[in-house]
């Protein structure tokens, strides 16, 4: 057998199937000495390159989108506060923004822009502003510009706003000043603040959030509210009530009837028998619950365990609401002590949901706090104000009262007192500010006590603040009523 004849299977496989072809052939390459691998730095050496590469590119991108959002900002018509540019105040006056450092949570940027105050006319081009200018309360008047606000990123914790009136306009302590804004929304102006100063024709406020826009109005004082508080567990008035109808001298509207008390579990305490009703006094008193007692004991225990369970909250609620409707009285008023910082937004909480439920049976609100004395340089156990989310309560209340009996120096017409009142303005519209006070005070002067009537007391707060109204807490109505005559005539509350 030669060559040719062998079987094709016999052929080793190596040489059966070529290794690479070309058009039909086995195309031929030569073989070559393999390349050594090509030498690489060691890898420390390589991050040590790359480390500082990598910076330079992110400083790079980030100052590129600096620029960027510089020039949007720019083109948007923002400007852009931060910890070292702290205050917006453009240059043609009227309205000045300012942040606090530690409030900034990235660079503010912010439009502010003015817009003429015919805007706010019946006779508008937009509804918008149509209906503004029909919503502004009664006799109002515009006595500043009117300005837009806009954030354009990163808007901050905090802010303050202050609003200068109109070089032309004349202040006339017979009117309030405050801050307002229009509130598209809802369709409403909301009040912003009170804590207007004369002597530099502005008012300010600190918010945590940039209203839509901002306006001074100057309006008519608000109307004043008078009222007597009872002694507690008054059982001599009470069984005299019984006997013969109470009738409200001329300028007392309303009248406040404590007695009763927060409870455990959320449920009212007290001798309801020893508590008169509102119709013994034509339906115009306000029954009063509290938390403390006449010796100033605060208990807190009931208070917490209330505001920390939903449920409690609501138990009490549905608790006032069945002594409201039985008492038959005209509304109610809340005054819990003893609140701590980490309570607010229950507290807060709790009084918005008790508002609800007191206004769906067209009653009224009333909540009481003390005098903080961080603010006027004294303090007391359990009379701390930190609990108080004062622009909540405003907001949702019929009436703020001011408690000032507290303090065994009443502090009227002093540096403090009108440091404290401002602050409190700043956070309380004063259209629902009230003042609770003693019928006859005590005030200090070259650390010296004296005497200071009732009629004292309430010419200057009253007068010079433009507040709602004052309650006297008295244990001789007929004293109290005496002196408040002649002061209630210069008011020109009565006749």
């Amino acid at each position: 057998m030669n060559e040719s004849e062998k079987d094709p299977n016999d052929i080793p496989l190596a040489i059966r199937i070529p290794s690479n072809t070309q058009h039909g052939r086995i195309a031929f390459r030569p073989n070559h000495t393999p390349r050594p691998p090509r030498e690489r730095p060691p890898l420390q050496a390589r991050n040590a390159f790359l480390l500082p590469l990598g910076i330079a590119v992110g400083l790079l991108a980030l100052g590129l989108l600096v620029f960027w959002a510089y020039r949007s900002l720019s083109a948007a018509g923002c400007t852009a506060l931060n910890a070292n540019q702290t205050e917006l105040a453009p240059a043609s006056g009227g309205v000045k923004l300012s942040v606090p450092p530690a409030a900034f949570s990235g660079e503010f940027g912010v439009q502010v822009a003015g817009l003429p105050n015919e805007l706010l006319s019946p006779t508008a081009a937009q509804s918008t502003w149509r209906q503004a200018a029909e919503a502004l309360p009664p006799k109002a008047k515009v006595v500043s510009g009117f300005y837009t606000l806009r954030v354009c990123s990163n808007e901050p914790k905090s802010l303050n706003i202050q609003l200068s009136a109109l070089p032309q306009v004349t202040i006339d302590p017979q009117f309030a000043y405050d801050m307002y804004m229009w509130d598209s929304k809802r369709n409403q102006w909301q009040w912003l603040s009170s804590d207007f100063n004369a002597a530099t024709k502005s008012v300010q406020a600190t918010l945590s959030k940039l209203p839509e826009n901002v306006i001074m109005l100057q309006t008519s004082s608000p109307q004043h509210a008078f009222a007597v508080e009872l002694p507690v567990g008054s059982g001599d008035l009470t069984r005299r009530l019984q006997t013969e109808r109470y009738s409200m001298p001329e300028w007392q509207t309303r009248i406040v009837v404590p007695g009763l008390y927060l409870g455990d579990f959320g449920n009212v305490a007290g001798d309801r028998s020893a508590v008169p009703r509102g119709r013994d006094f034509g339906k115009n008193a306000i029954v009063a619950l509290r938390n403390w007692s006449d010796y100033g004991e605060v208990n807190r225990t009931t208070l917490r365990d209330m505001l920390a369970a939903d449920s409690l909250r609501q138990s009490h609620i549905a608790n006032l609401l069945d002594v409201l409707k039985n008492g038959d009285y005209v509304g109610i008023e809340i005054d819990y002590r003893g609140i701590e910082e980490s309570q607010r937004d229950q507290f807060s909480t709790f009084v918005s949901n008790l508002a609800k439920v007191i206004r769906s049976e067209n009653r009224n609100l009333s909540l009481n706090v003390v005098v903080p004395f961080t603010a006027i340089g004294s303090g007391s156990s359990g009379m701390s104000s930190a609990g108080y989310d004062l622009r909540a309560i405003s907001d949702v209340a019929d009436a703020v009262k001011l408690d000032l009996t507290a303090r065994a120096v009443t502090p009227i017409n002093n540096s403090q007192f009108e440091r404290m009142i401002r602050g409190i303005l700043g956070e309380t519209n004063r259209h629902k500010l009230q003042l609770i006070v003693p019928a006859n005070g005590v005030g200090r002067a070259a650390q010296n006590d004296y005497a200071i009537r009732i009629g004292e007391q309430l010419l200057t707060p009253i007068s010079q603040y433009q507040l709602n109204g004052f309650v006297i807490r008295s244990t001789n109505l007929t004293l109290a009523e005496a002196e408040l005559i002649p002061a209630l005539k210069a008011l020109g509350a009565i006749n």
